[in-house]
């Protein structure tokens, strides 16, 4: 190994030109992505229809609610009314 190194200077970077919108993106990645968006809405399609070899598949990882049918199905909803007790003086009226 030589005790000295002898380093080149490097290359003056190239001439900015004018360049598209989408040529700032890398082609791998903008490809990778839009394949995914495909096969999300691919198995999300496939869940909403409830095909008979996947519908089992993706009951089992989460199964589909139920929606009531009426109100007498389902839980009843309770109002709680708050009041303020007797003899407790009134809040003063902020600004």
């Amino acid at each position: 190994m030589p005790l000295i190194r002898y380093t080149k200077a490097p290359p003056p970077p190239p001439e900015p030109g004018e360049r598209s919108y989408w040529a700032y993106f890398p082609k791998n990645t903008v490809r990778r992505v839009v394949l995914l968006l495909v096969a999300l809405g691919v198995v999300l399609f496939l869940r909403s229809s409830g095909g008979s070899t996947f519908g089992s598949l993706f009951d089992k990882i989460s199964p589909r609610r139920a929606a009531p049918s009426s109100r007498a199905d389902s839980a009843p909803v309770y109002h709680i009314k708050v009041t303020r007790p007797e003899g407790a003086p009134a809040e003063p009226n902020s600004p």
